[in-house]
């Protein structure tokens, strides 16, 4: 076997390191190049991103692109007009900014997202430019959490504007048959909705706290949300001969005082009136043909009365009974009167009928009775306490045995709130 002198072998190992070398290089120089190109893309990318998202913070309010996101709640500036350009204010934009007093919405406004001006109380004016097709809603009315713009006294609207238009302030669609928001803070005694409007906005009229009266249009034929709540100065309102239903708490937690319901009404739904502690007469019509048990509740009533024309229900001395008076409706906790003996004929009592009441000493039940509902022979004392319970104010004289009168009640436990030393069997 030959050798390889030394000198090729050395040769040899020199080339080999050379390439290794080389190669090595190649990629470090590769890989520098492509971080380059990397960093560089990156970069584009940012720039572009930014052109279309850049946010920037204006005179305290936070543009991202063309639309308007914020508002700074610390802001002192009294009175924003929003820049041209913008295209759509986000919800709840202005929220909580309660030293804003008026704001200017530009021509090239198309959106305003809900609750985009809820908590704004010192808010007294709002102009809408023309280009505004879409509010979601009301922007004013929350659902949960906020406060209502009560200083707020007009909304105007661009008589250019395709979509909405206002009138003495108040925000309505073009065609004046959506009702959108009555302003909060309109000092205003009495208001008739238009005979245009067939829909009324759930929020429109809500902490309205200027008016005591109002007038529903002939348009509406339906009230079926919280129409009134919070507004603790109307008095009254004037219901329309077309309306056939009152419910989902149309005038529930309002200042109201009396109420007629129209010949045409046909059905009084849940909580209808219910918690409108001012509330001392309700005259009900000849068409009323359905009354839920909680529709009028938590008030102050004096009387029921009924149309002697009703098929279905009639009143004596402003007590509710059905028409045949076998089921008792309302004792109103305000009748005068201290001593109540039940109607031989009443075989039921309905949920909350009798409570407590200012001037009852002594009720008289007859053995004739089938069947009470619940929330019946109390009501509670020191409600805003911590001493919150359900008390019994006057005697009860049941014509029964202590056993049947613990048949009577369709859920067990509501006769325990009844205080027993109250309770008096005539029976044993």
């Amino acid at each position: 076997m030959k050798r390889i002198p030394i000198f090729f072998l050395l040769t040899y190992i020199c080339l080999l390191s050379f390439v290794f070398s080389s190669c090595y290089d190649s990629q470090d120089v590769s890989n520098d190049l492509t971080t380059e190109k990397t960093y560089k893309t990156s970069e584009a990318f940012k720039e572009s991103s930014s052109e279309l998202n850049f946010e920037n913070w204006e005179d305290g309010l936070l543009y991202r692109g063309d639309c308007l996101v914020e508002v700074d709640r610390e802001t002192e500036i009294e009175h924003i007009k929003i820049k041209e350009g913008t295209r759509k204010i986000e919800a709840s934009a202005f929220k909580w900014c309660d030293s804003v007093k008026s704001i200017v919405i530009p021509d090239s406004v198309e959106v305003i997202e809900s609750e985009a001006f809820v908590g704004c109380t010192s808010l007294e004016k709002v102009y809408i430019g023309s280009g505004v097709s879409d509010m979601s809603g009301s922007p004013f009315d929350f659902e949960i959490e906020g406060l209502p713009c009560s200083k707020l006294k007009s909304i105007d609207v661009s008589e250019k504007n395709k979509y909405f238009t206002s009138v003495d302030g108040v925000l309505f669609s073009k065609d004046m048959t959506e009702l959108i928001q009555y302003p909060y803070g309109k000092i205003q005694y009495e208001y008739t909705v238009p005979d245009s409007v067939t829909c009324i906005y759930p929020g429109a009229f809500r902490y309205c706290n200027g008016l005591t009266k109002l007038t529903v249009g002939k348009g509406i034929t339906v009230i079926d949300f919280i129409m009134l709540y919070g507004n603790d100065n109307i008095e009254t309102v004037i219901l329309p001969d077309t309306l056939t239903k009152l419910d989902g708490g149309a005038f529930k937690y309002s200042g109201i005082k009396y109420i007629d319901i129209p010949d045409s009404v046909t059905y009084l739904g849940s909580e209808a009136m219910t918690g409108c502690s001012r509330l001392k007469t309700v005259n009900i019509g000849k068409g009323v043909s359905y009354i839920h048990e909680w529709a009028i509740a938590g008030n102050a009533l004096k009387a029921v009365n009924v149309d002697p024309e009703n098929k279905c229900f009639t009143s004596e001395n402003g007590i509710l009974y059905n028409k045949d008076k076998t089921v008792l409706y309302i004792y109103p906790v305000n009748a005068e009167g201290e001593i109540y003996r039940l109607p031989d004929g009443v075989k039921e009592i309905r949920p909350g009928a009798i409570e407590n009441s200012g001037y009852l000493k002594k009720i008289y039940v007859g053995d004739n009775i089938e069947k009470i509902g619940g929330c019946n022979f109390y009501g509670y004392k020191n409600e805003y306490d911590e001493d919150y319970r359900p008390q019994t104010t006057y005697d009860i004289y049941y014509e029964g045995t202590e056993k049947q009168w613990n048949e009577l009640f369709e859920i067990e436990y509501e006769r325990e709130h009844i205080d027993k030393t109250k309770i008096h069997f005539m029976e044993q």
